[in-house]
């Protein structure tokens, strides 16, 4: 079936995009954020219970990076990548597209920066991600109504084309995966200090995270299986048009069957992709929170589900491990406690 003309142009553009990043991206990226001061990776690794509380899980916690998650990282590869390209500066700018948290990151760093900002999303971004987003000076561009992710992209694509700003690209940009192989995956593979892994579990946003890590991981010896988190809503390669309907954070499939480029890297026997739906999503935030008195954002939870049945059925010592991309939004985490309020109320 032949893509829609809209989004025929953004299928083209994901596979046309490549190339390699600046070599010296990952000290380029520290020495970044040492300049601006932002305190940025060695996130933490630490041992935390699976749903059943018969196991534990070894989570790496991205939402203690400065600004709350883990596109604290790509955000700063990003930046530092097209400074280092001369694709941006003080007069020139960016455009880039977002569910949320990688605006947060960006806003921040373009303040600091003194470049200018353009942030596209869509009208149903939580009010808080907006409101940070624009008191860092960046300007935002909502899309509507009710559109799909891609076409938040569609509309970011056109602007860069329209208005001659650098244009980011997260899901085709080689820095987003670099920098989660060369520098989060080197820290799994360290704090790991030799212990064995059967599993990654990850949620697929671009896939940068997931794949840059299962590399890492891999490279260090190890046979990770990599396990993609994708929303019920809309998952990964699906045929289906992209909707509006509530998904995991970050989350999510582009539609019309089109693939995030990074995540077809694993597509085969040692990868597989595993769906929750953004119920089951919010219900895994409030049990979680009510086990440990911490909150963990919608893919985060999704992750520590899907991570949680894997350890119940692995019979080797080899730990699961999964990442927390965030602590979810003030929104999201009262959703999650309404959520479990009306659970508790059914008797459930």
């Amino acid at each position: 079936m032949a893509l829609p003309r809209t989004y025929a142009r953004l299928d083209q553009a994901l596979a046309k995009r490549g190339g390699a990043p600046s070599p010296g991206l990952v000290n380029e990226v520290r020495a970044l954020a040492d300049r601006l001061g932002f305190r940025i990776g060695g996130t933490p690794l630490s041992e935390v219970p699976n749903a059943s509380g018969e196991r534990t899980l070894l989570a790496k916690w991205e939402s203690e990076n400065e600004f709350g998650s883990v596109k604290d990282r790509v955000a700063l590869a990003l930046v530092a990548d097209a400074l280092a390209s001369g694709s941006i500066d003080q007069h020139r700018g960016f455009v880039e597209y977002t569910g949320g948290s990688l605006g947060v990151s960006l806003a921040a760093i373009a303040s600091a920066l003194h470049v200018p900002a353009t942030l596209v999303m869509s009208e149903a971004t939580a009010p808080s991600i907006v409101q940070a987003c624009r008191a860092a000076g960046a300007t935002v561009e909502l899309v509507g109504p009710n559109p799909g992710f891609a076409d938040v992209m569609v509309h970011a694509l056109d602007l860069a084309e329209r208005t001659g700003e650098h244009f980011l690209f997260q899901h085709a940009n080689p820095a987003c995966r670099e920098i989660h192989a060369r520098w989060t995956g080197q820290e799994l593979v360290h704090d790991l200090d030799g212990r064995r892994c059967s599993a990654l579990v990850a949620p697929i946003g671009t896939g940068g995270t997931l794949v840059g890590c299962t590399i890492a991981l891999r490279s260090a010896g190890s046979s990770t299986l990599a396990v993609g988190v994708t929303p019920a809503e809309l998952p990964y390669g699906s045929a289906e048009a992209p909707n509006a309907l509530p998904k995991l954070a970050g989350s999510g499939g582009l539609g019309h069957c089109m693939r995030q480029p990074f995540v077809v890297q694993l597509d085969g026997p040692a990868s597989v992709e595993s769906v929750v739906s953004y119920s089951e999503a919010l219900a895994g935030m409030a049990r979680f929170h009510a086990a440990t008195g911490r909150w963990i954002g919608s893919s985060a939870a999704a992750a520590w589900l899907v991570a949680s049945r894997l350890s119940l059925d692995s019979r080797s010592k080899e730990r699961t491990l999964v990442i927390f991309p965030s602590a979810g939004t003030p929104e999201e985490q009262q959703r999650a406690a309404a959520h479990d309020l009306a659970d508790a109320r059914r008797g459930h």
